[in-house]
């Protein structure tokens, strides 16, 4: 099947009032192979979720197009997105990972000869036939296939409905160099067949850039550059931006957009230069023709008659030299004059006479006429100014270099923003930008009819067909029926043959506690440490829509019940007998329904707190807050009477109160206790007979039928709490 086009207008995308993308344009053609580049946070995933409709979050605005057509539920069909990370099931085979991503999304009429040709199919176009049936491993797990096979496993899983356009997310992330080149290859192969394929991607080494048909260059979310990848460093020469030879073009293209980049600064500062310089060629070519006009020749007139005048002056000035002792007199002045004798008596008197007077042609030399030592007043002018000049220049260094050091990261910030803007503004106004982005686009395509993938029955299968494959081969639920063995003989030793004296009394009541306790929270705890783990392949089986929440979970019910129930008959029957129970058929089986259900609703309770929490921590850290309450509230560990009223009330919410009840009066019921010498109290045994224990402890009125069915219904309910906990999840995830 040949690929779809995409093209978007004006795509803006905002979340808490921060702009993420900036009106990106795109077009790109049917079975091209895209690369979308950047440094981190530029936004090349957002737009890889904007262009395949997966955010779910903020203000998207602005037009997809795929094809001639918006997004719609049916065209979703032909998209497929390759997540970043390689979630899997560690415990499955490539081949079995493929058949059933097989079951979940091919369409129903598609028979298993089909399936399994369209797998052996997809295996071999990815190089997998080697590790076809290996298992896939990972963390914590005996190894399995290599990290380049994990990738391609990835990319297979999407590759089985048959997209048209394929979205991946760092697909070398991880990778080493080799590796990645052999990933990179094999997504080349599937675009030249016709698959259209957009993949973000950081820092690529060259070969793997070269392979790669178009670039999308993003920055702050904005678009730097959109076109062929062969064309780039041409694109960039015209504006004097030129990759060093020998130096590899993505590497150049992220530390030429990288933030405080040196070269940035000097590629603003000479952009300053030009303009400051056409500035000034401008302001010639205005001041040239403001000569020619009335207005500046009658100007340069009035200027001319003024530096006539003032020559005039200077040729009136007296010669350098010793002044006469006579009478000398300004002409052409309106001041009055002054002679300057040899009986001027001061120099004093000379500077005060003097000044009235700022014309340099009337002063005269007042040391040379009183006949005192020679004093140069222009020089100590000069002098004065000197000094002057020196201290400001001094103050201006020192305020100028505060103010460089206060402000050079808000420099650096704005020199970067004045260069992105730069770039931005030149690829608008480029060929490039009416070339590829804005142009009309690839018209040669089919889009694919929709199909109807398998009925939630057949996918209610696929899934417990493959959670009771990968619990066997995990054997997590094999140790948790161990568990109940070990634990089961451990407590049956400690409380071997308890007897029927008074404290066996005690003794009996700590064994039947102890045994829900155990199985509660042995169940409760099974759960946490699995769950969460399989929650995050379904959050990413359920974006691609391979099946719904439902068949999620009752496959996950369907799976858990069979171990919850055969590890507390196992616990009974190996506990039952060692610890010297009542020996009753009847009383036998009440105690094992008690425990499988108290082990069922530890399971249910497990599945409530993974359902709601996003991760196993969170889920661990919650589960004491709701088990030790239950131990408390039991009517073991204190007595339920001596409770403030205020939270009495939560005893009636603890499934384990209603088992400890059951198994009393189940156990107590017709049997007889003696006294030791030691525990008779003034000759008397104080509690013999099962009624009076009874009455004693608050248990004479207890129903076993009723507390059962209290009991039960504690298992429905939380089964559904932890169902609706993750609907609410996944909505929550990816916003349906």
């Amino acid at each position: 099947m040949k690929g779809l086009p995409v093209k978007t207008t004006n795509i803006n995308f905002r979340i808490n009032e921060k702009t993420i993308l900036d009106n990106i344009n795109l077009n790109v053609n049917s079975g091209e192979f895209v690369c979308i580049l950047g440094p981190s946070g530029a936004g090349k995933t957002t737009l890889l979720n904007a262009l395949s409709n997966r955010l779910y979050h903020g203000d998207l605005q602005g037009k997809v197009y795929y094809g001639d057509q918006e997004f719609s539920k049916d065209l979703e069909r032909a998209f497929a997105f390759v997540t970043q990370e390689d979630l899997m099931l560690q415990s499955l085979t490539p081949r079995e990972t493929l058949d059933y991503s097989g079951r979940f999304l091919m369409s129903r009429e598609t028979t298993k000869e089909e399936r399994e040709d369209r797998v052996s199919k997809i295996l071999n176009l990815l190089r997998l036939n080697k590790c076809a049936d290996s298992l896939i491993g990972g963390f914590g797990k005996k190894r399995g296939i290599s990290g380049g096979e994990r990738k391609r496993v990835n990319i297979g899983m999407s590759l089985v409905k048959d997209p048209q356009i394929l979205f991946v997310d760092e697909p070398t992330s991880g990778l080493d160099a080799g590796t990645a080149v052999t990933v990179i290859s094999v997504l080349k192969s599937l675009s030249q067949q016709g698959l259209t394929i957009l993949c973000t991607i950081h820092q690529p080494r060259k070969q793997i850039f070269d392979m790669f048909d178009s670039l999308i260059l993003l920055s702050s979310g904005k678009l730097v550059y959109y076109g062929p990848t062969s064309r780039t460093d041409e694109y960039f020469q015209q504006y004097g931006l030129e990759c060093p030879k020998g130096e590899n073009i993505a590497d150049w293209l992220i530390d030429l957009i990288e933030v405080k980049n040196v070269k940035q600064h000097k590629f603003l500062k000479n952009l300053k230069k030009n303009e400051k310089k056409k500035a000034q060629d401008q302001n010639r070519t205005f001041s040239s023709k403001t000569k020619r006009t009335k207005k500046y020749k009658k100007k340069r007139k009035a200027q001319k008659d003024n530096n006539s005048h003032t020559k005039t002056k200077r040729e009136n000035r007296p010669k350098k030299g010793k002044p006469e002792k006579k009478k000398y007199s300004h002409k052409n002045n309106s001041k009055p004059k002054i002679t300057f004798t040899s009986e001027t008596s001061t120099t004093s008197e000379a500077r005060a006479s003097l000044s009235d007077y700022d014309n340099e042609s009337d002063i005269v030399k007042i040391s040379e006429l009183s006949g005192e030592n020679d004093f140069d007043f222009e020089a100590h002018a000069n002098k004065s100014n000197k000094i002057s000049n020196k201290k400001k220049k001094k103050k201006k260094k020192k305020k100028k270099k505060n103010i460089k050091q206060s402000k050079i990261q808000t420099d650096d910030s704005l020199g970067s923003h004045k260069f992105l803007d730069f770039l931005v503004g030149q690829y608008k106004k480029s060929d490039f930008c009416q070339e590829y982005a804005k142009s009309d686009g690839d018209s040669d395509y089919e889009i694919s009819k929709p199909v109807r993938t398998a009925s939630e029955l057949t996918k209610l299968r696929a899934l417990v067909s493959r959670g009771f494959k990968t619990t066997i081969r995990e054997k997590s639920k094999i140790i948790r029926v161990f568990q109940s063995v070990i634990v089961a003989l451990f407590v049956g030793f400690v409380y071997y043959d308890v007897s029927l004296t008074q404290d066996g009394i005690r003794d009996r009541m700590g064994l039947l506690f102890f045994a829900l306790v155990s199985n509660t929270m042995l169940s409760l705890m099974s759960v946490l440490f699995i769950l969460p783990k399989e929650k995050i392949i379904f959050l990413k089986e359920s974006q691609d829509r391979a099946y719904s929440t439902r068949s999620f979970y009752l496959s996950k019910v369907i799976v858990d019940t069979p171990f919850e129930v055969l590890s507390p008959i196992l616990f009974t029957v190996v506990l039952y007998w060692i610890a010297g129970l009542k020996n009753d058929v009847e009383s036998f089986f009440v105690f094992m329904l008690c425990v499988v259900m108290v082990g069922n609703i530890g399971s249910s309770l497990g599945f409530f707190l993974s359902a709601g929490s996003r991760t196993p921590e969170t889920a661990l850290s919650l589960a004491p807050a709701t088990f030790i309450p239950m131990l408390m509230f039991a009517g073991f560990v204190v007595d339920l009477e001596s409770i403030p009223s205020a939270i009495s009330w939560i005893q009636y919410l603890d499934p384990v109160k209603y088992g400890l009840a059951a198994l009393v009066k189940n156990e107590f019921t017709d049997l007889e206790f003696s006294c030791l010498d030691k525990e008779i109290v003034q000759g008397i045994c104080p509690l013999t007979k099962s009624e009076n224990i009874l009455k004693y402890y608050n248990y004479d009125d207890v129903s076993i039928l009723r507390n059962l069915i209290w009991m039960l219904l504690f298992i429905p309910l939380l089964r559904f709490m932890g169902y609706l906990a993750l609907r609410r999840s996944r909505k929550k995830e990816i916003g349906r």
